[in-house]
């Protein structure tokens, strides 16, 4: 999947094939695709959410739904994912707004797609809680009481679960996001977005850390999106050279 929004984006195969292989196999990626946890099955959902918004050029109707669906059923793997539905919106907006396509149009889809999953975990919620909103968490589900730029600062630098040491293509998708907007828009929102609602989200939760794990647990559903502008950054770095 990777790999493909790559080449929608513009990139040669052999970029989008090597930065596909090299993502798998780097940072915290190969740790988290050998667990239960649900952060690897979030990832995968999320990239099918872009991937499938790439798409919809072509046939619009058919993949906004799947990109509202894979974006829901990453709900169903974590229930604060519902979180991301802003910066998808707001992609889905600019992906419009880039086509000439009418917004209420864009986005009607991708919210009959969203809302699939979202009622099945509503239900789900109802037959083993007792009521649709219980989710399992309990307490814990309000619990943002701890310092958010104590969490922020962990989750970005510190040396226990800061970003840029377990994955460091942040750094590379932080000076590739002028160059990816260029490309598309919509995508750069959506993986930029993405990453700065988790760090929002979870700055200020009084588990910010994760718990036992590996690095920045909560942030991993995102890595595979900034690897996009990551890659976008290094290519257009070496392209402009050769010219030179």
């Amino acid at each position: 999947l990777l790999a493909a929004i790559l080449l929608g984006v513009g990139l040669p195969e052999l970029w989008a094939a090597g930065a596909a292989v090299l993502c798998g196999i780097t940072g915290v990626m190969p740790f988290y695709a050998k667990t239960f946890f649900s952060e690897p099955l979030a990832g995968l959902l999320l990239l099918g959410a872009a991937y499938a918004m790439l798409q919809a050029t072509n046939r619009p109707r058919r993949w906004l739904a799947l990109a509202g669906f894979c974006l829901g059923a990453s709900a169903l793997t974590r229930v604060a994912h519902l979180a991301l539905a802003l910066p998808a919106f707001v992609a889905l907006m600019v992906w419009a707004r880039d086509r000439k396509q009418p917004v209420l149009q864009t986005l009607w889809p991708a919210a009959v797609g969203f809302v699939i999953p979202i009622l099945a975990l509503l239900a789900y919620n109802a037959a083993r809680f007792g009521t649709p909103f219980e989710t399992g968490y309990g307490a814990e589900a309000g619990a943002f009481d701890a310092d958010p730029i104590d969490g922020l600062i962990g989750l970005l630098v510190g040396p226990g679960r800061g970003l840029i040491w377990y994955f460091p293509w942040a750094v590379f998708a932080l000076f590739g996001m002028r160059s990816l907007w260029r490309m598309d828009r919509a995508q750069a929102i959506f993986a930029g977005g993405s990453m700065l609602t988790l760090l929002a989200l979870y700055c200020s939760w009084h588990m910010w850390e994760g718990g036992w794990c590996f690095g920045p647990r909560f942030l991993v559903p995102a890595m595979p999106l900034l690897a996009i502008p990551a890659t976008t950054f290094v290519y257009k770095s070496r392209f402009q050279q050769q010219l030179r």
